[in-house]
């Protein structure tokens, strides 16, 4: 009761090992002490890699004219090429090892910019048996809208980025990224809170808003949590996500 799950999750992504949680003296307790020392005992997937693949581009066309030797007029041959688009932020960036009967989750942020779509995932692992290969083909009806997967993967690049911080090592995620993600998917974290606000009319008729509670976000750990300043906020129904500074 009352563990930090934060804390445990964490030693267990450092450690490049599993966790588990149950409750003491529970029906699921046997199962998950059994799951925890096969996990223990068991070969694991190593050097997971997850590569997104894009149709082949088109040849460059061909202009039926030679091209005038003309120092005004020309241009090297790869500024009219197409290109293709910038590969996605995998996170983790680092895949970690993957034991049996463990789901393993991999996001992939594209540029919102990019009109480009991927047509299918190649990943690749190493097993005690030898390398593994798996390509996926990514079709229009498996397209969902909606922003649940968007917050699951900014999750993901936020704690890539804590876990970066606590350990001193700074990772693919930057601070401004990871704060930007906070922000936009309304998660708390290390860098933002939740304050809950209330509007309530005053005697002059006016609506003055009142800071009623404030639930904190994930702090690193050892450290102290520290109170939110609205430098950058993102409003929602009734509570705002706002910058801890």
């Amino acid at each position: 009761n009352n563990v930090s799950r934060n804390l445990v999750e964490g030693l267990a992504r450092t450690g490049k090992g599993v966790a588990s949680f149950a409750v003491a003296a529970g029906p699921d307790l046997r199962a998950k002490v059994l799951f925890l020392l096969k996990s223990a005992i068991q070969p694991s997937l190593r050097d997971v890699a997850i590569t997104w693949n894009y149709p082949p581009l088109p040849p460059p066309a061909q202009s039926p004219l030679p091209p005038k030797n003309s120092l005004s007029s020309y241009r090297s041959p790869g500024i009219d090429a197409p290109k293709l688009p910038d590969p996605p932020r995998i996170c983790p960036s680092v895949s970690p090892p993957v034991f049996s009967q463990q789901r393993f989750l991999s996001f992939a942020l594209f540029d919102p910019a990019s009109t480009d779509l991927p047509t299918s995932v190649n990943i690749t692992a190493q097993s005690p048996d030898g390398p593994l290969d798996l390509t996926l083909e990514i079709s229009d009806s498996q397209i969902r809208s909606g922003d649940t997967l968007h917050r699951l993967a900014a999750r993901a690049a936020i704690r890539e980025y804590e876990d970066g911080a606590r350990a001193s090592a700074p990772g693919t995620v930057t601070r401004d990224e990871a704060l930007r993600l906070a922000l936009s998917n309304s998660l708390a974290s290390s860098l933002t809170s939740f304050v809950a606000v209330r509007e309530e009319p005053s005697a002059e008729g006016a609506m003055v808003t009142d800071l009623v509670n404030l639930v904190v976000g994930q702090p690193h750990l050892g450290q102290p949590s520290r109170p939110p300043a609205a430098a950058q906020t993102y409003s929602g129904a009734d509570c705002l996500c706002a910058e801890q500074i």
